[in-house]
Order: structure tokens, then sequence, then C-alpha cells
């Protein structure tokens, strides 16, 4: 390493810096890579952004007729967002006027979707179907409805290029691959309690994910390759699907948010420590600090080593719990809340 002269410069001057600075842009240089090129991206990422304290309401938007249940910045920047009144919108990423409509599709309220490597978008309803959407920069086209679920689907991720998992009220993990431009349902697990399904599910690396159940909250591990849970934690925690939610930070550690925040320790798969705090959506940023709602504030942590530490807050307009969060790639932040989704920078 000593003899990399570029590399090894830029390392000291991170560590002997890292305790000093005291720019809300620079908190995670503890978790930043020694490599000059992650370095120096990371720089790039963040040389634009505000600091959190001084965002100001930019813009609201009421564009939908019922409650917003995700929302989420695409892989071309904009932001996209979908509600109960069955409806995806995407928006144009100046002036957040909408620009794409996605209705008709469903039959019942989206609670949420997921844009695949492919640029695809996937969307999870209440009507038990998932569809594959085509995004074109004005326009779209449903290729694919995906209709082996027999309760509401509430998520689907994708954990390779062109493999999802999706999860649904009808107690079951569902694995997909693509093959000959179409997916097919290759495998269905169901859960043993027929009172509990998944609410949450979220990769935590090439070879593990994790599901959250509704009602007793218990957090599963499960191993993609062998379609097996490898472990169960559960500490008397309570929860609904409203208010649970998985937050990855690292490759060793996650948020789980339900009713409390649980900082998890992804090898050994255990607690290092829970918080009283009460949120409904917990997101990590661009700058490596962690944005959630709670007491109807916006309020920034910092991960540090084991803990995680409060460095600012930013007070709601609003009296209403935030139950969708998202960042866009400029630092904007947009937060849902009833109907009505409020842009901030």
């Amino acid at each position: 390493m000593k003899n990399n002269n570029v590399n090894y410069n830029i390392i000291q001057n991170v560590k002997s810096f890292q305790s000093n600075l005291v720019s809300n842009k620079f908190y995670f240089f503890k978790e930043l890579s020694t490599k000059s090129e992650n370095f120096i991206n990371f720089l790039k990422s963040i040389k634009n952004l505000k600091d959190f304290k001084s965002f100001q309401l930019k813009k609201k938007l009421q564009t939908h007729t019922g409650i917003v249940n995700h929302i989420a910045c695409l892989q071309d920047g904009r932001l996209a967002s979908c509600s109960k009144d069955k409806t995806i919108i995407i928006y144009n990423k100046d002036n957040f006027e909408p620009q794409i409509e996605i209705n008709n599709i469903h039959n019942g309220q989206i609670f949420s979707f997921t844009q695949i490597e492919d640029g695809h978008i996937i969307s999870c309803s209440e009507d038990k179907i998932m569809k594959v959407i085509k995004i074109d920069k004005d326009k779209y086209s449903v290729i694919q409805s995906l209709e082996q679920h027999q309760g509401y689907v509430v998520k689907v991720i994708e954990f390779k290029k062109n493999e999802l998992i999706s999860i649904s009220n009808d107690n079951t993990l569902k694995f997909w691959k693509k093959e000959n431009d179409n997916f097919n349902c290759i495998k269905s697990i169901k859960f043993q309690n027929n009172q509990n399904y998944a609410v949450c599910i979220m990769k935590l690396n090439d070879e593990e994910f994790v599901t959250t159940d509704n009602g007793d909250g218990k957090l599963k591990f499960w191993n993609y390759k062998y379609y097996s849970m490898t472990k169960e934690f559960n500490e008397g925690i309570t929860s609904n699907w409203i208010s649970t939610q998985l937050c990855l930070l690292n490759e060793d550690k996650f948020i789980f948010s339900c009713g409390s925040i649980y900082l998890f320790d992804i090898n050994s798969k255990n607690v290092i420590k829970k918080y009283n705090i009460n949120t409904y959506s917990v997101i990590k940023c661009i700058d490596g600090t962690i944005l959630l709602n709670s007491e109807k504030k916006l309020i920034k942590y910092k991960l540090l080593e084991n803990e995680l530490q409060k460095i600012d807050e930013l007070k709601q307009n609003n009296t209403d719990n935030v139950y969708a969060l998202a960042e866009l790639t400029d630092g904007t932040i947009a937060i849902g809340y009833n109907n009505i989704i409020e842009i901030w920078n």
C-alpha cells in the first residue's frame, strides 16, 4: 500500500481529518473505502449537496387522489410515486410536473414498485398481480402480468439480474427468473404460520436476504441459493406492515424499524443496539447519513462505529406521519403523506 503514494496519502489525510471535520457533508469517512477512486467518486457525489438545516419546501404536489404508498428515485434521476388511487406517476426532473401517468393497469391500490436493472418497473398491487412496465422518456407499456400470488402483493426485489423475489399476504415468498423475455415463478415457499406474512424484504448480500413478518415482528434471514431460512429473530417485537422498515447501511449493518429502531449486525445476525425511535420511513442518503421521520420531524443520523448519532433535524410543515421518503440524485428530499408529496431542497 505504501508504494502507491496517491492512495497512501489520501488514506492518511482521511485518517487525520476524520475526527476533526465539522461539515455535515463528510460524516462517513470512517466507512469510506480506502481506494482513491472511491474517495474521488464520493467527493463528486456530495460536492453539490446542501446542508440539511438550510433545506426549504420547494414544491407541494397533489397529483394523487389517494394515499401515497411509495416514492423512489428512478435510474434516470426522475421521481416516481404510487398510490391508493391505483396509479404510478413519474415526474419531470426539473419542474416535478407529472410526465408519465400510469393508470388503469391494476384493479386495486398499488402498494409499491421496483425498478430493475434493465430499467423496467414492476408494480405490486392489492389485486394480487404484479405488472412489468417498460418505461420510455414520456410513455409506458405493460409487457407482462405476473399473476401467481393468491393475495395482495406487498413488494418485489431484484435479487440478481433477471431474478426476483416477491412477498404477499397469501403467506408465500415467490422466486422468479426471466426466461425467453418473460418472468416465470420457479419456487414458492409458504410460511408455517398462516396468520403471518412478510411485509418487508431486503437483499443483504449476494447470498442472503431478510424478511419481516406482520403481527409478531419476526425477522427472518434467508439463504437465496437454497431457498432456506437460516435464522429467525424475535424478542417480543410487535409489528404492523405500515410501520415496518428495513434499511441497508453497509456490508456489515442494517436497520430494522418496527416501533423502535434496531441496529443489526449482518454477520452475527444479532442486534447491536436498540433505539427508542418511532419512525414510519427510514433511508440511507447519498452522503452516508441516515434520514428518518419521527415526531413530525425529518431527522438525520450518522453511524459512528456501532452508534447512531443525531446530527440534524428539520421540522415538517405538516402534522401527519410520513409513510414515504426518498432522496434524489442531487440530494433533494421527497416526502409523502396522505395524498401529498413535498419536495425539499
